[in-house]
């Protein structure tokens, strides 16, 4: 499991996560005893969030529809969570979810300090 890497993985709702959903989810990094991911969906970008990223090659990731990285949703995840491998992001998505994620420190730091 390498960064950047597309998995299928079970994913808990974050307002419930005793329940959840199988989805695709990107490899942001991988920990001993964690792995953090961000959550992949076939549904539009949102225009009022400006980390969503929509990936420009996500055939080439193995992915079967057009698809958005959220980048605010980032998860932990148990690495037995993870799933069968997909493929692995387009050098192009990888600096634009690079950026985006970023651009999303950048905000964090200045809200929060």
């Amino acid at each position: 499991m390498n960064r950047w890497d597309v998995y299928w993985a079970d994913v808990p709702f974050e307002e419930d996560a005793l329940q959840g959903k199988r989805r695709p989810v990107v490899i942001a990094s991988d920990r001993t005893v964690y792995v953090l991911v961000l959550r992949v969906t076939s549904h539009a970008a949102r225009l009022d969030d400006p980390y969503d990223y929509t990936l420009q090659e996500w055939g080439f990731a193995g992915l079967t529809k057009e698809s958005v990285v959220r980048v605010r949703k980032i998860a932990q995840l148990r690495p037995e969570a993870i799933g069968e491998y997909i493929g692995r992001l387009h050098p192009v998505d990888i600096l634009g979810i690079q950026a985006c994620m970023q651009r999303f420190q950048q905000e964090r730091k200045k809200r929060f300090g």
